[in-house]
């Protein structure tokens, strides 16, 4: 009769832990490989679909878009307001002036204007 010897377990070598370490490492990088791959072939998909859906959106306003009479225009400035800035760009095209931080202020345009033309009647009387 054969007697059973009992037998220690025996322990792994760190050959095949080594072996496992890189295998699994291995596995790993692979997979991480495959999703990259799907991943950017996902991102490239719906950037194209993007792109599509953007240029039919653009040629729909295209095909849509009022004639360019038909688009409204703005409505013109009051008269007080045309007058305002007629002072200003005479004021701004005088050599003589130069508009300091309170130029925008009510009264200061019109001052300015009267200031302008007062001097230009006086060198006109002086150049007679």
């Amino acid at each position: 009769m054969p007697q059973y010897i009992a037998h220690k377990p025996r322990r792994a070598s760190d050959e095949n832990w080594v072996l496992t370490a890189v295998s699994i490492s291995l596995v790993a990088v692979l997979c991480m490989f495959a999703l990259g791959y799907f991943l950017s072939n996902h991102w490239r998909q719906e950037a194209q679909e993007q792109r599509q859906q953007q240029q039919q959106f653009d040629a729909y306003r295209r095909a849509t878009a009022p004639p360019a009479a038909a688009r409204p225009t703005s409505p013109p400035l009051p008269a007080d307001m045309q007058k305002a800035q007629e002072v200003r760009a005479r004021l701004l095209a005088n050599p003589n002036v130069t508009p300091g931080p309170g130029f925008d202020r009510p009264g200061v345009q019109s001052t300015g204007a009267a200031i302008v033309d007062a001097i230009d009647t006086a060198q006109e009387r002086s150049a007679r």
